[in-house]
């Protein structure tokens, strides 16, 4: 039942209706813990820390990454990935209420834990850390985690276009013009690939159940918070401290 209603309240978010989604999440909530189910609570937890994030509720996201991180923590048979998983979900958090420190700290974290140095996830992390470098306009600090990130899986992982055009707009900023394109030009060929992808596992999953098919998808970039989000609310966190 715990999970029936958490998957109800995911459907809800998908469909932006934030204020079902806590409420269908929260009742799942109470029941993990009347049944002392603390691998699903902890799941739930992080389904909270979304809705939150998706919200623009950024600190309420990081309490409950931080509730769901601690629960992980503290079980005998935890499973790894989803440590790694947590600590990026908390650096995503506090890179957007603007604590880049403690941002790059728990992606350190992330990729520490993670059982499997070559996966996609990986090289995610370090495209996010890639990111919260530029946010700050170290762009030869970007370009270096943008290609730790192409060196996972020799640059076909999923991530690979968004990190391809995220070198071009860095080699942009640094005035080589001729590699930007190149790295537009490549990012391009790459999401022709990739949506063709999603679309294939779209069709694939049609008779999974939706929490597994959304999972997966998300995990291929369809639902993802973007770089671009991420470097827009940086944006306007600056400019409102310029204007004060």
């Amino acid at each position: 039942m715990a999970r029936a209603l958490a998957a109800v309240g995911l459907q809800a978010c998908w469909e932006k209706d934030y204020d079902t989604a806590v409420g269908f999440l929260q009742r799942s909530l109470g029941m993990c813990r009347s049944l002392r189910d603390r691998e699903q609570a902890a799941q739930v937890r992080a389904d909270l820390g979304l809705v939150m994030l998706l919200r623009g509720d950024y600190e309420e996201a990081f309490t409950h990454y931080s509730a769901s991180l601690h629960i992980l923590l503290h079980q005998m048979d935890t499973d790894v990935l989803r440590v790694s998983e947590a600590y990026k979900r908390l650096a995503l958090s506090c890179w957007l209420r603007g604590w880049l420190d403690e941002a790059l700290d728990y992606y350190e974290h992330s990729l520490h834990t993670a059982p499997d140095p070559s996966a996609p996830t990986v090289a995610e992390t370090y495209h996010n850390m890639a990111g919260l470098w530029a946010s700050q306009g170290c762009y030869v600090q970007a370009l270096k985690y943008h290609q730790k990130s192409l060196q996972i899986g020799r640059g076909k992982h999923v991530h690979a276009p968004s990190v391809y055009a995220a070198m071009g707009e860095l080699c942009k900023r640094l005035n080589q013009t001729d590699k930007a394109n190149q790295f537009y030009r490549k990012s391009r060929i790459m999401l022709v690939q990739h949506f063709s992808l999603t679309n294939f596992l779209a069709r694939l999953l049609g008779g999974v159940a939706d929490r597994v098919k959304e999972r997966v998808l998300w995990a291929f970039g369809t639902v993802r918070l973007s770089l671009d989000h991420l470097l827009a609310v940086q944006q306007e966190r600056l400019q409102q401290q310029q204007g004060k």
